[in-house]
């Protein structure tokens, strides 16, 4: 899990090819909305939370999701990662 402050937001998106639109949400590269990978909502530069596992999966600010997102990767023996 890679929770990240703002001020390296900006990189993060240049490299994903992602951007942001006039009215502050999230777009990938093919200019679609980029959405919680939990609860399906749009991201805006101030929702974006963090971004878990080896693909790209973002969340929103919302405690639930974040907590909902770093259960999924837990291994399933119970171990840390």
């Amino acid at each position: 899990m890679n929770i990240f402050g703002r001020s390296g937001f900006e990189n993060i998106l240049d490299e994903l090819d992602w951007h942001i639109d006039e009215e502050g949400f999230i777009q990938d590269s093919n200019d679609e909305e980029v959405k919680c990978s939990i609860c399906g909502v749009p991201l805006k530069k101030d929702t974006l939370s963090a971004f878990f596992g080896e693909e790209v999966n973002v969340v929103c600010d919302n405690i639930e999701c974040i907590l909902r997102a770093r259960e999924k990767l837990k291994p399933e023996d119970g171990g840390e990662e």
